[in-house]
């Protein structure tokens, strides 16, 4: 546990001065405003989704299939995905992860290749289309939504415990950096990785 806590994105308060720090974020409404965003950005990338639930995988624009491929999403996986877990919410709809849970044998057939179709193949088929869903919703979000993470605490505390001269040290002066930090390392470092070196330029005007 000592250990983790010098790298682990976790670095709340503990005891009485932990839940005054969390009655602190509901009285401002910081904690109710940060929901609201994440709802919202997802309700509105699940219903972009939606509403290519009709368009074949080489149809969608290169820039959603570009990214859905970078989650696993192929041509069998989409096709399936859009046919079996569009849900009709409201005016609009969303394609939904647990609505993979109940795709019928004979659809992912495709997915299973030379594989026999035994309960077990079947069943992690089901889970693979789950996850892939999720994972793209909830990487999504995270871009969308920077909160820093385990690579900011790592920059951050440079694995100092805390307590000690050098972890307090550490975490006086990176305090309130770990925002700027993810937006450097997440942002910009995938555009220095594209070479999109323009972008970068265009984002910090």
């Amino acid at each position: 546990a000592d250990v983790q806590s010098r790298f682990h994105g976790n670095d709340s308060l503990s005891g009485r001065m932990g839940k005054l720090n969390q009655v602190f974020f509901q009285a401002n409404l910081a904690r109710w405003w940060d929901q609201r965003r994440y709802r919202a950005f997802i309700a509105s990338l699940s219903s972009e989704l939606y509403s290519a639930r009709n368009t074949h995988w080489e149809a969608l624009k290169d820039d959603v299939r570009g990214t859905l491929a970078t989650y696993g999403f192929d041509t069998d996986s989409w096709d399936i995905v859009r046919q079996y877990g569009a849900v009709k919410s409201g005016e609009n709809g969303v394609i939904h992860g647990e609505a993979m849970r109940h795709v019928p044998n004979e659809a992912l057939a495709p997915l299973l290749g030379k594989r026999k179709p035994t309960p077990g193949a079947l069943d992690r088929e089901r889970d693979r289309l789950e996850r892939l869903v999720r994972a793209y919703y909830s990487d999504q979000l995270a871009w969308a939504t920077l909160q820093p993470g385990t690579r900011e605490k790592a920059l951050t505390t440079q694995g100092q415990k805390r307590g000690t001269a050098l972890g307090e040290l550490a975490r006086s002066f990176f305090l309130f950096k770990g925002y700027p930090l993810q937006v450097w390392t997440r942002v910009l470092g995938q555009f220095t990785q594209e070479d999109q070196h323009l972008a970068i330029a265009r984002g910090m005007m």
